[in-house]
C-alpha cells in the first residue's frame, strides 16, 4: 500500500513539473500562475509549521541567490529612475520590474519546491531525475500523437490558439503548417531550449551510471525538437556533444565507444525518420541545416542572415540600455538574446546578471568530485549561452525552473541523504 501511495506521489509530481515547463494553456489564465500559487501556498504552510525556512541553512544556494542581488537593485533603482525622467514610458518600465519580480519569484518557488521534495519527500537525486525524464517523456508521447492522429494535433492547437495572448504563438500556429506538433504553450524555441537542458539531464545520468537506455533516451526526446524547432535541435545535440568531456578519459573509453556505437544507429534512425517527414516539415529542417553550413563557410542565409544583418540596432545609450526591449522602445523586434540583454540592461546589467548565472554553473561545476554535476554544469552553461544567440533565456520559466531547481537539488546539503545519494 506504501509503494502505491509514493507512486501516486511520483505521477502527480512529474505531471507539476510538466505543467511547469511546458504550460500548455488550457485555461485563458497562466497555467504556470496557477502552479505558483498552489506551491507557493503550500511553501508557505510549511515555512509557518516550522516557524523559518531551512533553505538558508545551505551556503551554497543562498550565495548563488545573493548573485543575483546587485542585478535585481541595478535594475530595480534604473528603471524607477527612468519611471520618473521618462514618463511617456513609465508603464513600460513599471511593467518590467514586475516581470522581473515574478521571475526571481518563481526561482524562489523552483528551489524551495525542491527541497521540499529532497528533504521532506526523501526523494534521492534518482527521484529527481525521474521528474524530468517523466516530463519529457510525457511530452513526447503529446508530439507521437499528434504526429499519428492529426485530429490530436488540431485539438491541442485550437486550444493553444483560444487562450494564448502572444500574437507570435498565434501567427506561428496559422501560418507554419510545417510545425506545432506537441502539447505546450510555446512549440518553438522556448520548447527547444527547455528539452535540450532535460536532454542534458537524461544523458549525463546515462553516462555517469552507465544506462544505455537513459543514453538512448536522450537521443529520442530530440525527436520533439526535430519537429518543432530547428534551433531545438541544434541545442540539444550540442548539450549532448558538450556532456560527454568530463568523461573523456582513458577509464571511461568503453563508455565512448559504446556512445559512438549508438550515434551510428541513431543516424541510421534519423535518417529513416527524416525520409517519413511530411514534405514541408522535412524541408524546414534541410533548410535549417543548410543556414548552419552557410554560416561556417562566411555565408548568411535563413535565421543566421536576419540575426547578424538586421539585429545589431543598438540603444543610445548602451551603458545602461533603455530599460525595455527594442519593439517596447522603438517598435523594432529583435531576436538575438545579447543585444535584447544590452537594450533592456545595458552593459552594466548584462555583466551583472551575467555573473549571476556563472557563478551558479561554476558553483554547481565545483560542488562535487563526481562527474554528473560537472558534465550537466558543462551542458547547461552551454546551452544557456548558446540559446541567448536567438533569444533571451532569462525570461523563459520553464528553463529557469529546471536550472535553479536541478541545481539546487544537487547543492542540498546530503547529510541525510549520503546512503541513498544517486540510487538507482
Amino acid at each position: 500500500m506504501k509503494l502505491k501511495k509514493l507512486d501516486v506521489r511520483m505521477i502527480i509530481n512529474i505531471l507539476i513539473v510538466f505543467f511547469y515547463l511546458f504550460q500548455p494553456a488550457i485555461f485563458k489564465i497562466s497555467t504556470v500562475l496557477i502552479l505558483d500559487c498552489v506551491i507557493l501556498v503550500f511553501i508557505l504552510a510549511k515555512v509557518i509549521s516550522r516557524g523559518k525556512l531551512i533553505i538558508h541553512r545551505n551556503r551554497k544556494i543562498k550565495n548563488i541567490l545573493l548573485s543575483f542581488v546587485p542585478f535585481i537593485i541595478y535594475y530595480i533603482l534604473s528603471q524607477l529612475c527612468r519611471t520618473i525622467y521618462i514618463q511617456t514610458m513609465s508603464e513600460i518600465f513599471v511593467s518590467n520590474i514586475v516581470r522581473l519580480l515574478f521571475i526571481m519569484l518563481r526561482v524562489i518557488i523552483a528551489v524551495a519546491y525542491f527541497y521540499y521534495l529532497r528533504v521532506d519527500l526523501n526523494y534521492s537525486s534518482y527521484s529527481i531525475n525521474k521528474l524530468f525524464f517523466g516530463a519529457g517523456y510525457l511530452q513526447l508521447l503529446c508530439v507521437i500523437l499528434a504526429i499519428t492522429f492529426p485530429q490530436i494535433r488540431l485539438y491541442f492547437n485550437n486550444m493553444t490558439l483560444k487562450n494564448t495572448d502572444s500574437k507570435y504563438i498565434y501567427i506561428a500556429l496559422t501560418q507554419y503548417s510545417y510545425r506545432s506538433y506537441g502539447f505546450a504553450g510555446n512549440l518553438f524555441d522556448g520548447l527547444g531550449y527547455i528539452m535540450a537542458l532535460i536532454i542534458c539531464i537524461v544523458f549525463s545520468y546515462g553516462m555517469f551510471k552507465n544506462r544505455i537506455t537513459y543514453i538512448i533516451s536522450s537521443f529520442a526526446l530530440l525527436f520533439i525538437v526535430l519537429y518543432n524547432t530547428r534551433s531545438g535541435l541544434l541545442l540539444g545535440i550540442t548539450a549532448i556533444i558538450m556532456s560527454i568531456l568530463p568523461y573523456i578519459k582513458i577509464d571511461y573509453f568503453k563508455r565512448i565507444l559504446k556512445i559512438i556505437v549508438i550515434i551510428t544507429v541513431v543516424v541510421l534512425i534519423a535518417s529513416i525518420v527524416m525520409n517519413s517527414l511530411p514534405k514541408e516539415t522535412r524541408q524546414w529542417v534541410i533548410n535549417g541545416y543548410n543556414s548552419i553550413t552557410l554560416l561556417f563557410k562566411g555565408e548568411k542565409a535563413g535565421t543566421f542572415a536576419k540575426i547578424l544583418d538586421q539585429n545589431f540596432i543598438w540603444p543610445e545609450d548602451v551603458l545602461f540600455g533603455a530599460g525595455g526591449s527594442a519593439e517596447q522602445i522603438i517598435d523594432f523586434g529583435i531576436e538575438s538574446g545579447y543585444v535584447g540583454c544590452i537594450w533592456e540592461y545595458g552593459i552594466i546589467g548584462t555583466i551583472l546578471l551575467f555573473w549571476g548565472y556563472l557563478n551558479l554553473f561554476i558553483t554547481c561545476y565545483r560542488s562535487s568530485n563526481e562527474k554528473l554535476n560537472k558534465s550537466i554544469a558543462i551542458g547547461f552553461i552551454t546551452v544557456f549561452f548558446l540559446y541567448m544567440f536567438k533569444l533571451l533565456p532569462v525570461t523563459n520559466t520553464g528553463a529557469n525552473f529546471i536550472i535553479f531547481g536541478y541545481v539546487a537539488t544537487m547543492l542540498f546539503d546530503d547529510s541525510v541523504h549520503n546512503k541513498k545519494r544517486l540510487e538507482s
